[in-house]
């Protein structure tokens, strides 16, 4: 069994990009994957929305 971690997913940063990740993963053989999610503190939301 192969298996990946996708770290850290960080809700639309990089979630958008998670499916294409796992399907490649897939693709080179992981049969299955986890994810570890990152939550950031409200006072960095301003360097995200720029």
């Amino acid at each position: 069994m192969r298996s990946v971690s996708i770290a850290p997913v960080i809700p639309f940063v990089t979630e958008p990009d998670m499916e294409r990740v796992l399907e490649a993963c897939a693709e080179a053989g992981a049969t299955s994957a986890s994810y570890i999610v990152l939550r950031l503190p409200g006072e960095v939301a301003s360097l995200f929305k720029d």
